[in-house]
């Protein structure tokens, strides 16, 4: 053994055979459930609403409310209202929403678009 060298117990200048590795204890791989597939999202249409402005104002503050939250939710307009449509329409029968709607004062002559 060169000088300056220490010899460790049990280990040989020359290896004596060939080198193995040493066995690796690694964790059995967790097979989990297969997930469900996600929800597809329902087709969704395109339509125009119209809002008074405190309805507008409290779509905006909700918009803020959900960005300002960690984790951030996109709280859109569309969201809300199709959240209220779903309540309206779990809790009412379509007779009691033309009701309602019949019962509300409305401006008179403010039907439909005007002319041109």
């Amino acid at each position: 053994m060169p000088e300056g060298q220490q010899q460790f117990p049990g280990l040989s200048e020359e290896p004596t055979g060939p080198l193995k590795p040493a066995p690796v204890n690694e964790p059995t791989p967790q097979v989990s459930a297969p997930a469900e597939p996600p929800a597809k999202a329902p087709d969704l249409r395109k339509v125009a609403v119209y809002l008074d402005e405190d309805q507008d104002a409290a779509l905006e503050a909700l918009r803020y409310l959900g960005t300002s939250q960690r984790p951030r939710l996109d709280v859109s307009k569309s969201a809300v209202v199709r959240l209220a449509m779903k309540r309206l329409l779990a809790d009412l029968s379509h007779e009691e929403i033309v009701r309602e709607i019949k019962d509300t004062p409305t401006t008179p002559g403010a039907a439909g678009r005007k002319r041109r």
